[in-house]
């Protein structure tokens, strides 16, 4: 106890820090997002013919093929042949995930000056940029989405967000979202 009132005397918190802890906590919120996907940069990969054999020969203990279910083949180690095409997709999805980290930044700004400057709302402006927007229900720090996975990161980056306000590029499970908050519940 004398240690950590050492340590805290000097300590002061706002108290709009508690507030922002606390809607970060409790507060829920409806947001309206579009993710940006790997799938829509695989054509703009271009791998180099020996990426694959490279990746196999490092990690090729690793590449294991599991026995049926009886047992009656052991596991093995996999050819290069029956794990190529699995390997440049992997390869390939790496690759497509660096350019649209990169394309992210510019359809954020994109999306934000058709905002600003011809006072479209958030779903018209991006499905002018050919995306399509969904609207998520009432969402908390422990719940979870299909498409982006746990919704934490989301909740704590909302809690700087006014409604209606984009978010900047985040990265999640399937790609890269935008989204703007839709609504509220204290």
């Amino acid at each position: 106890q004398k240690l950590g009132s050492v340590l805290t005397k000097d300590l002061k918190v706002s108290d709009t820090e508690v507030t922002d802890e606390y809607k970060k906590e409790f507060e829920h919120i409806k947001i309206a997002y579009f993710i940006i996907t790997p799938k829509s940069a695989i054509d703009r990969v271009k791998l180099d013919e020996n990426a694959a054999r490279d990746f196999y020969d490092k990690h090729k203990s690793e590449l294991i093929i599991k026995s049926n279910l009886k047992g009656a083949i052991p596991d093995r180690q996999a050819t290069f042949e029956e794990s190529k095409e699995s390997i440049e997709n992997h390869l390939k999805e790496t690759e497509a995930r660096i350019i649209i980290s990169k394309d992210a930044e510019d359809i954020y700004k994109k999306l934000v000056a058709r905002v600003e400057n011809k006072g479209d709302g958030f779903g018209k402006a991006a499905s002018s940029l050919g995306f399509e927007v969904k609207n998520s229900a009432l969402l908390s720090r422990g719940d979870n989405l299909e498409d982006i996975g746990p919704v934490s990161r989301v909740i704590d980056s909302s809690s700087n967000l006014k409604d209606f306000e984009i978010s900047k590029p985040m990265e999640v499970k399937d790609g890269y979202i935008i989204f703007e908050i839709a609504g509220r519940q204290g």
